[in-house]
Formats: C-alpha cells, structure tokens, sequence
C-alpha cells in the first residue's frame, strides 16, 4: 500500500509554467512512503472549481478521484491545494451519498505528514481539523 498525489492542481500548473519540475510523488518518496505513481484520474481536477455552477456534478468529479485513489491500494492522499483539501477531505460524506459508493480516504496536505514524520504533534499540524478518517494514518506515528 501506499501513497498518493493529487496532482494537476494550481500547485502542479504554477510551478510547471515557472518551469520547475516539483513533483509530490518525489516527495513522497523522499519522506520514506511508497508512491503510487499512477492511478485513474490522477492528472484529472478534484472537481472542486465545479462546485458553484453544478455541484453534482463536482461531487462526482471529486469521487471519481477518490474511487481511482482508492483503487490504487492508497492508504493517504496528499495535496498541496486548498481547493483539493476542501473538496477531497471535507466533502466525503457529501460524495458517498451522490455516488452511492462508500468513500474513506485519510486526505492531509503533504506538510502535515511531513510534520508527522519530523515529531510533530497532530494537534499543532491541524490534524484535528481533517474530516476524513485521519486517526488510520495517526496511529503509525503513536510512539
């Protein structure tokens, strides 16, 4: 099992355009996790810019991430973008009833497992503001 990415976000475009090659999945990888490098919908939007015109339609979006992520064998999903936070952690319950598919994916932005991996307790990376099931990947870092 392992890690993913959410990637193509303003995180991924903005440092492409400026020519950087910034990738999560090095990251990952550079904190000790296992990557998976590739999984359905991965280069696809959370779904997150859809929510104002048609929300359905951007709660799907939004499973249809998760499910491939689930798919992969993920354990976590990572992101940088607070769009893909909102969207990808907070809005589960709201995806698992549209969708009729149970979603639980621990969400975290990649510097709160960072943090995790350097000491940190959860309470001070805003772990306890997470609304996905979290508390999975919390105990592997229980000393």
């Amino acid at each position: 099992r392992g890690l993913v990415g959410s990637e193509m976000c303003i995180r991924d475009r903005a440092t492409r355009d400026a020519g950087l090659d910034i990738n999560l999945q090095n990251i990952i990888d550079a904190i000790g996790f296992k990557s998976i490098r590739d999984y359905p919908m991965k280069l696809e939007c959370c779904g997150a810019p859809l929510m104002a015109p048609n929300p359905v339609l951007g709660l799907k979006v939004g499973g249809a991430k998760l499910s491939g992520a689930l798919k992969s064998g993920a354990d976590l999903m990572l992101t940088t973008c607070p769009y893909c936070l909102e969207m990808l952690d907070y809005r589960q319950e709201s995806i698992s009833s549209i969708s009729e598919i149970e979603i639980s994916m621990p969400v975290m932005y990649y510097q709160q497992i960072l943090g995790l991996v350097l000491g940190f307790d959860p309470r001070d990376l805003g772990l306890n503001f997470n609304m996905s099931p979290v508390e999975r990947i919390l105990e592997r870092f229980k000393k």
